[in-house]
């Protein structure tokens, strides 16, 4: 630390945090996860998501919510449906495509299961345990989450931390 007239200062200031992208009214975000997850388990759609505890039909309303969070932050369609347009969520503007991965920890990673490599060019991560506190954390390539994989405790999982992520959004 130097010093400047008697207060300390830091000649390298970590620089101030981009703001986080949240939603304003989270009652304009689709609640109609508990609808989607019926409707996929009919289809025999299996339930992908890696090592959340609770209500599963939660789940599935948390984590659409996160995807209309997200479609909306990225100026981009959200759909409904689970596999429209394909097993990502949606495309940016540029035509890139996106799959969202929602978790209700606040500190949470990225987390993919291993081998689930769909068709997505762009990973990003929501948090928060309810549609107020949802909270887009950073995005990253499928090449780089693809490349970072650990072990849980459950086999190899791609995991990023939130510190290894691209903040903001990849518009």
């Amino acid at each position: 630390m130097k010093t400047q007239t008697g207060m300390f200062f830091d000649p390298d200031p970590e620089p101030e945090p981009e703001p986080r992208p949240t939603i304003k009214k989270p009652e304009e975000l689709w609640s109609g996860g508990g609808e989607r997850y019926r409707l996929a388990r009919e289809k025999g759609i299996v339930d992908r998501a890696v090592s959340l505890p609770g209500d599963p039909e939660w789940t599935d309303m948390m984590a659409a919510k996160a995807e209309h969070l997200a479609a909306k932050a990225c100026h981009a369609t959200f759909h409904k449906q689970l596999g429209t347009p394909g097993p990502h969520e949606f495309r940016l503007p540029d035509g890139r495509k996106v799959d969202v991965k929602w978790t209700p920890r606040d500190g949470g990673s990225l987390i993919c299961r291993y081998g689930a490599i769909g068709d997505a060019e762009i990973y990003l991560l929501v948090t928060g345990s309810s549609p107020e506190a949802l909270t887009i954390r950073g995005w990253a390539t499928s090449q780089r989450l693809h490349s970072s994989v650990r072990d849980l405790g459950y086999g190899p999982t791609y995991v990023l931390r939130q510190n290894e992520l691209t903040s903001g959004l990849p518009i």
